[in-house]
């Protein structure tokens, strides 16, 4: 990228957002657990190596009367921070309060970071911090990223797939253009929630209960759905238990992948919204999911990624219809994101866990991250507190709900 380039649609709606918004910065997080020091050297290799070949990695974002563009700045830099976190559960809890912070004005979209604490002379804990702003990428074409810089790089990039991945929306036997732009309409003039808020600067963020994914997966298999279904339909029948929204259908935004599966790493956002709602809370919860399942396997069978001519449409929207579009939105946000079931390593430090923290969108006051890894689903709730003020009730009914999907997962083989 030797000259500045204009931001393709669907990440300039992340820009606008940012931009109209100022209380919605759309920072989004990942946090690695490694079991020891990376090697630095190698990591900063991969690193540059990644921004050679995907230039708005060394890029900032920029923005003036002609609108946002990637302005080309170079290689990002390695930081390493000496912090004073005893072990990972105390380091998760300090960087909740500035996972979503702004990054820094003027530098790159995104930020990478080596965590350690000291012992003396010696360090005890590891952990790699990725920030970016949501006009970068959406968080699959992150961990795309990370799959990059892993150990086993494009090979295992490449076996990822094939392997688990969420629910691809394909080009292939879509609905046409203007049936598209009859999609997008219906949703573009749905009324406004009753009381709908921007929201604040301010979230809280809880981990919820850690899942095995193979049982999730297996309930999956019994009930005939996907673990998709299965993840998001228990957490739409926790928040329709709890009514914040005034005995109002439950409607989740529930991203889907328009990424084409060739293992090829694709920076962007290129995700599909579709939206699940709860209108009832039947006592059986199977065959609750069943009949999401089925909704969800006829939505995607007609849902096409809004092509760009459409996103730029909506990019032109007057600021009150924008807000009037994105306050009619699901209130709710729930993001499965399977990564790997094997281990990986990172420039020879054994990943353990890896963490999510999602952003909040405007109108939007609770998010649900659930990220996929070495057989372990983590959830990571984030709430805004000035639109939901019982954070703790939140996340205690979506553990409660997923402790009753035990009743229905198969013994893992």
């Amino acid at each position: 990228m030797d000259d500045e380039t204009p931001l393709a649609p669907a990440d300039r709606l992340f820009w606008a957002i940012t931009d109209r918004f100022p209380t919605r910065p759309m920072i989004c997080a990942l946090y690695l657990e490694l079991a020891g020091p990376p090697d630095r050297r190698r990591l900063e290799e991969r690193i540059a190596a990644a921004a050679a070949a995907h230039p708005r990695l060394a890029a900032a974002l920029v923005a003036d009367r002609s609108g946002p563009r990637w302005r080309p700045l170079g290689a990002p830099t390695l930081a390493e921070t000496v912090d004073a976190a005893v072990d990972h559960r105390e380091r998760l809890a300090r960087l909740m309060p500035r996972a979503g912070d702004p990054l820094a004005e003027g530098g790159h979209a995104w930020s990478i970071e080596l965590l350690a604490d000291r012992h003396g002379d010696e360090a005890r804990t590891h952990g790699l911090l990725i920030r970016w702003h949501h006009a970068l990428t959406d968080a699959e074409g992150m961990l795309d990223l990370l799959s990059a810089l892993t150990d086993a790089g494009a090979d295992d990039a490449a076996s990822r797939a094939s392997g688990d991945r969420k629910p691809t929306v394909a080009d292939a036997a879509k609905p046409g253009p203007l049936a598209r732009l009859r999609q997008a309409t219906r949703r573009l003039r749905g009324r406004a929630r009753p009381g709908a808020q921007v929201g604040g600067l301010a979230v809280e963020y809880r981990e919820l209960a850690l899942l095995d994914a193979e049982r999730v997966a297996a309930a999956a298999r019994g009930l005939g759905v996907t673990p998709h279904d299965v993840l998001v339909g228990v957490v739409a029948r926790a928040l329709h238990r709890l009514d914040l929204e005034g005995g109002a259908p439950t409607r989740i935004h529930a991203p889907l992948s328009a990424r084409p599966v060739d293992g090829a790493l694709r920076l962007g956002n290129l995700g599909y919204p579709l939206h699940v709602v709860v209108d009832r809370a039947s006592p059986d919860l199977a065959s609750a999911l069943r009949e999401l399942g089925a909704a969800n396997a006829a939505a995607l069978a007609r849902a096409a990624a809004p092509p760009p001519w459409l996103q730029r449409l909506v990019l032109r929207l007057p600021r009150r219809a924008l807000e009037r579009a994105l306050a009619a939105a699901p209130p709710f946000v729930a993001n499965y994101l399977p990564w790997s079931d094997a281990p990986r390593s990172l420039a020879g430090a054994t990943i353990t866990a890896l963490h999510g923290f999602p952003p909040l969108l405007p109108f939007r006051g609770c998010t649900l991250a659930m990220i996929g890894y070495h057989r372990q689903l983590r959830l990571l709730l984030a709430v805004d507190p000035t639109i939901h003020r019982d954070v703790d009730a939140i996340a205690a009914a979506i553990n409660a709900e997923f402790a009753a999907l035990d009743a229905i997962s198969a013994p893992s083989s």
